[in-house]
């Protein structure tokens, strides 16, 4: 029981602290564009980052076997990595 919650505070800190990352990142992104504006480029080059680090947080708690493959809702994931609110919350 105590190595279940523990695991789950692993997801939850490195779920976090990655979210914390791409929040800094796109806090900076407007900074470091012209105007204020995303171009097509950089509007990729954020989905690549986006991408990366959702792969770096399944790569490092299914390495430290904070989480197995089968306990990934995929359907979800994808959802929120679109950030598409239809697929988050079914009816």
């Amino acid at each position: 029981m105590f190595k279940q919650v523990m695991k789950k505070i692993g997801v939850i800190f490195l779920a976090l602290t990655l979210l914390i990352l791409d929040l800094t990142l796109l806090g900076a992104f407007p900074l470091l564009t012209q105007n204020g504006k995303f171009s097509l480029v950089e509007q990729i080059g954020y989905g690549v980052w986006a991408l990366g680090s959702l792969a770096i947080f399944i790569v490092i708690a299914y390495g430290f076997k904070l989480l197995s493959l089968k306990e990934i809702n995929w359907r979800r994931l994808v959802a929120i990595a679109s950030l598409n609110p239809r697929h988050l919350f079914p009816r």
